[in-house]
């Protein structure tokens, strides 16, 4: 209610709020209603999608964080940290390959790795 006020009167909310927000449905894991929330306010920062990525790989689910993270890179909402976050876990889990495929398919597009995602493949080896 809060946020529709803000808005109305033409604050724009900052990230951080996004992200608190996004933080707070996924701590109670209603990781769909928090996708909604973020179509339905139109939220452009990267930000808050990392939130929930986070929170799909930290609750198990690994394969909805690469489906949402697919879609939202369509959409030009993601950005290189956000991948990377997927990209850790899977080499966390020590899923090199499925890490691989996916760095293959987030170089395609756009994201060229950075040391976040070098760091991971490597945290694979050791």
């Amino acid at each position: 209610m809060m946020l529709k006020e803000m808005v109305a009167s033409g604050h724009a909310p900052m990230a951080s709020t996004y992200v608190d927000i996004m933080d707070c449905y996924c701590t109670l894991a209603k990781f769909h209603e928090a996708v909604s929330f973020l179509e339905q306010n139109d939220v452009t920062e990267s930000e808050p999608y990392s939130v929930l990525l986070k929170w799909l790989c930290k609750n198990g689910r690994p394969q909805d964080s690469v489906s949402y993270l697919e879609k939202f890179h369509s959409r030009g909402l993601v950005d290189c940290h956000s991948c990377n976050i997927v990209i850790t876990h899977f080499c966390n889990e020590g899923k090199i390959r499925t890490a691989s495929e996916l760095i293959g398919r987030m170089v395609v597009p756009s994201f060229t790795p950075d040391e976040g995602t070098c760091s991971a493949v490597i945290s694979c080896y050791c």
